[in-house]
């Protein structure tokens, strides 16, 4: 094997063995197999979101929902 192939088919299988892995949980809510196929894409949302956090939690701005930010003084207020 060359040197990019052998990368590659570790990938391939690593995304197989994880979709296979999902697969029973796609059966129990009705979902199609494919669906998972798609999970590289939901880390990848999952990862984006997590770098938001971060970068929020940095410039002090804290976590978001529904329109209320919650900062590092509301932690502490507990």
């Amino acid at each position: 094997m060359t040197g990019q192939t052998w990368p590659l088919l570790v990938g391939l299988a690593a995304w197989l063995a994880m979709a296979f892995a999902y697969w029973p949980t796609l059966r129990l809510y009705g979902q199609p197999a494919v669906m998972a196929l798609l999970l590289p894409l939901a880390a990848l949302l999952f990862t984006l979101m997590t770098l938001d956090s971060a970068r929020r939690h940095w410039r002090g701005r804290g976590g978001a929902w529904k329109g209320r930010t919650y900062g590092a003084d509301a932690v502490a207020d507990g």
